[in-house]
């Protein structure tokens, strides 16, 4: 075979079902304590840059909630089993 004869071909072939392939941009920071003494915090963003939206959360805990119910939507019209809770390590 010759070096470039598949130019133009398909390499592989394309799924049934089209690949859902999203990304987010995730940022993160330490915000200082708001009082002396206090712990600081830290603040997360999410940014989809498909639909150019961005969305702060104030906890880890918030951002996991809003993932989890993000992909649970996504699932929805794939009459998918839902999405449950990892069991707890303590």
């Amino acid at each position: 075979m010759a070096l470039g004869s598949n130019i133009g071909q398909k390499s592989h072939e394309m799924p049934e079902r089209p690949l859902r392939y999203q990304l987010f941009i995730l940022g993160l920071w330490e915000e200082p304590a708001a009082q002396p003494g206090n712990d600081a915090g830290w603040r997360f963003t999410l940014e989809h840059p498909q639909t150019a939206t961005r969305t702060g959360f104030k906890s880890l805990e918030d951002l996991s909630v809003y993932l989890r119910n993000w992909l649970q939507d996504q699932r929805g019209g794939d009459q998918q089993p839902p999405l449950h809770e990892p069991d707890s390590l303590t």
